[in-house]
């Protein structure tokens, strides 16, 4: 995208043809069979493929960071490999095109058909590309209750939950932090827990071996935390096997994201009765591809009122932008309606510290869907509705910030359609009564106005 724009035939400054927009010479050096057309795109992509892979093993062997290697590969593409290894950091002349990928890949990081295919270098990024959960892939259940086996503290849904939070059940995955295959295990915590002659990138081996590692870590993690399960779970995701000789646990916020969304997932799993869970309706659920749980995690039971403020009517059939289709069952939460019909949305559906939340055309889209968590917090995207600064005064604005647990993030919608923060006792409201999309939302003392009434959609 950021090369071609996806236009076959396109001409870059420097020389670049195609849909790539590779040069002669490296056109040359990785053509991916004996006479591809020089124009063709599918052979374009292929040797822009073993292009990057081999930046990245080069800068990898360097010594480079990998926390940073994706970003060092598509440097070293721009500036020159010599360029980068010399700083080790992204250079200046490659700055603004390294942004543009990344914010492009993050965008196709949260389209469906992408989802499980990229990661970035933080869990943030992680959690874009599994934003929601999904059926565990009929070929992997099995070993997904084995592996929930080994140790009381380390449950099926808890497998279950770190998978799709890890790669989205990808096994071909490679993480811009050196994470591999679909439980996405740093070097140094599976040469503890692999088994000599196995792969990470074997899913039929890194799935008990997760089971293995989590429950080692989660034991020796109790010696530093009163639950140990998030501790060991920020443990695995930095790649650390020696934090039980350290005076605390780690507290990364990338990996306290990362924990935040697999326990997130849990309650989603633990649904599926061959993960132990428990059926309302009598039916032997799978959790294969082909299942759904009877009820979405997190769900409320009041159902969603016909009619909204004003008389209006709730959003017909939600799609995706692009004509989409409308989320799966699997998609766990709820949409949250209100004034002129709208729905209460993270812009851009990015998962970005500190944006201003709005209203917005009821889509469907990622970043428009609710799910309410067990500490009181409502959450979209990994991260927690929020009041600015943890301030309660009228005109406060509520944003989508990482999950703390604090005060300022207890949110829930009540009988009576005020959605409130249920410390603070006071009410999102639509700013100014503004009807255009793009509606900022704030604090306020509750008036009961049409600005302040939502509703629940499932």
């Amino acid at each position: 995208m950021t090369a071609s724009g996806f236009d076959v035939e396109a001409r870059t400054s420097d020389g670049g043809l195609g849909v790539a927009g590779l040069t002669d010479e490296l056109w040359q050096q990785w053509i991916p069979w004996p006479d591809a057309p020089r124009m063709d795109a599918t052979a374009n992509i292929a040797a822009l493929a073993h292009h990057m892979c081999d930046l990245a093993g080069k800068l990898r062997q360097s010594g480079a960071n990998d926390v940073l290697l994706w970003k060092l590969a598509l440097a070293a593409h721009q500036a020159g490999l010599p360029t980068v290894l010399a700083t080790n950091a992204t250079p200046v002349s490659a700055a603004r095109y390294v942004d543009t990928v990344v914010e492009y890949a993050t965008w196709y990081a949260r389209q469906p058909e992408f989802r499980g295919s990229v990661v970035g270098e933080s869990a943030a990024d992680a959690a874009t590309v599994s934003a929601d959960p999904r059926p565990i892939p009929d070929e992997f259940v099995d070993a997904v209750v084995s592996a929930g086996t080994r140790c009381p503290a380390i449950s099926a849904p808890r497998i279950a939950a770190q998978l799709m939070a890890s790669s989205g059940f990808e096994p071909n995955m490679l993480g811009g932090d050196g994470g591999q295959g679909i439980a996405q295990f740093r070097p140094a915590v599976w040469q503890r827990y692999g088994t000599a002659g196995q792969s990470p990138w074997d899913p039929m081996a890194a799935i008990p071996t997760l089971g293995r590692a989590m429950c080692g870590l989660t034991e020796e993690m109790s010696k530093l935390a009163p639950d140990p399960y998030p501790v060991a779970l920020s443990t695995f995701w930095l790649g650390l096997v020696d934090v039980q000789e350290s005076s605390s646990a780690p507290d990364l916020p990338n990996a306290q994201e990362y924990a935040s969304r697999v326990l997130q997932f849990v309650d989603y799993y633990a649904q599926f009765l061959q993960l132990g869970g428990e059926s309302t309706s009598g039916n032997q659920t799978s959790p294969g591809a082909n299942a759904t749980p009877s009820t979405p995690a997190g769900s409320v039971s009041s159902a969603p009122t016909s009619r909204g403020p004003g008389g209006g009517s709730p959003p017909a059939t939600t799609v995706r932008p692009g004509g989409g289709a409308a989320p799966s069952p699997s998609v766990t939460g709820y949409m949250i309606w209100g004034y002129q019909g709208r729905c209460l949305t993270v812009p851009g559906g990015v998962a970005k510290d500190g944006v201003q939340l709005e209203m917005r055309d009821c889509t469907g889209g990622s970043g428009q869907w609710w799910t309410p968590a067990d500490n009181g917090s409502l959450r979209s995207l990994g991260m927690c509705m929020d009041l600015a600064g943890a301030d309660d005064a009228d005109g406060t604005n509520v944003q989508l910030v990482r999950c703390n647990g604090g005060w300022a993030q207890r949110f829930a919608v009540n009988s009576s359609h005020d959605l409130v923060n249920t410390v603070a006792k006071k009410c999102v409201d639509v700013r100014g009564w503004n009807s255009a999309s793009g509606a900022k939302l704030q604090l306020w003392s509750c008036t009961g106005g049409d600005n302040q009434k939502w509703f629940i959609k499932y």
